[in-house]
């Protein structure tokens, strides 16, 4: 007798997009965009923009194979308008659609741009991390995350901060350029906030890490430590020991390599290792550094121990001398 097997049917649930409005400003005056992004894991899906209680999309566009994200350009609206999106994905031959974003409104109102800091600085070499701290006046918003028009990431701040972090890990050729933020409210009507001033990152290729070469000692009897870096517009060289800047010299345009002097006592004091560094302008608290050249600071206790012992030689010979002097002298009056 056959038996008939219960069918489960599996519901897709999709989760809900995330709406921004965008706004750009030149020659011809504003343009108004909404992007509409969902998870990474949802690229290449066809994305929908709603206008009111519309249930027909005014707008459909397909994202990038690669992309979660699309941006959609608003030509009409009327004041206080709201805007929403939805994406759709193939399951089995089937489409599924998300649910609806939350909605969010053009409007000419807008909170004062935020404040926007980086650290390290400004310029870092393939691998480092960058942190955008971005301000608003009061807690209660959202923060956005702009690369030129690109957005990149958002950020709801914990508690009553006012405060968002970005932070971009191990920063690729392909993270270099123009960094704004924004903020918004997080209650109806949404507002947003004018943009903060830009912060420009640029990232160096991996290949122009300074290296620190090596220790001489000259015909003085100086000690010299040689930096490098394969090309460079000018700029400025550091030596640290640790993290203690023990000396700095310029470096000019049409050279990559700079040497420092050391006294041996300055050398005596250096435990654990050098570091050569490189940057494009004198040091102050928002230079960028690059990761530092390593090598062991050289031992110097051998060549002290010789040079001491020369010395005392050379102590006890002249005393010998002038002993060897004064009694002679003695032997000529007797």
């Amino acid at each position: 007798m056959p038996v008939t097997l219960p069918v489960l049917l599996l519901t897709i649930i999709l989760p809900k997009p995330s709406i921004f409005w965008h706004q750009t400003v030149d020659a011809e005056g504003k343009h108004h965009h909404f992007l509409c992004v969902t998870q990474e894991e949802y690229a290449g899906s066809w994305f929908y923009l709603y206008k009111g209680s519309d249930l027909e999309p005014i707008a459909e566009k397909k994202a990038l194979p690669s992309q979660s994200k699309v941006m959609f350009a608003v030509h009409a609206f009327a004041p206080g308008e709201q805007f929403c999106c939805s994406y759709e994905i193939q399951e089995a031959g089937k489409a599924i659609y998300s649910p609806l974003s939350s909605p969010a409104n053009i409007t000419e109102d807008h909170y004062p741009k935020p404040f926007i800091a980086v650290s390290p600085g400004n310029e870092l070499f393939v691998g480092q991390d960058w942190i955008i701290r971005c301000w608003a006046p009061s807690p209660g918003v959202n923060f956005v995350l702009y690369q030129s028009r690109e957005f990149r990431m958002e950020i709801t701040p914990r508690g009553d901060s006012s405060v968002a972090e970005f932070f971009l890990n191990n920063v690729t050729m392909a993270d270099a350029g123009r960094y704004t933020c924004y903020y918004h409210s997080t209650t109806e009507p949404v507002i947003w906030s004018n943009a903060s001033d830009a912060a420009q990152l640029t990232v160096i290729e991996a290949s122009k890490v300074p290296s620190y070469q090596e220790v001489l000692v000259d015909s003085a009897g100086r000690y010299r430590v040689n930096c490098s870096v394969p090309s460079s517009p000018g700029g400025w060289f550091y030596l640290y020991q640790g993290k203690q800047l023990i000396a700095e010299t310029k470096v000019w345009q049409d050279r990559t390599e700079a040497s420092f002097n050391l006294t041996e006592e300055a050398l005596n004091t250096t435990q654990g290792e050098l570091m050569c560094q490189y940057g494009a302008y004198p040091l102050n608290h928002t230079e960028v550094w690059t990761e530092a050249s390593h090598t062991e600071s050289t031992d110097f206790t051998t060549a002290n121990s010789l040079q001491l012992g020369l010395g005392v030689s050379v102590l006890l010979l002249a005393l010998f001398f002038i002993v060897d002097a004064c009694w002679t002298e003695v032997q000529e009056e007797n």
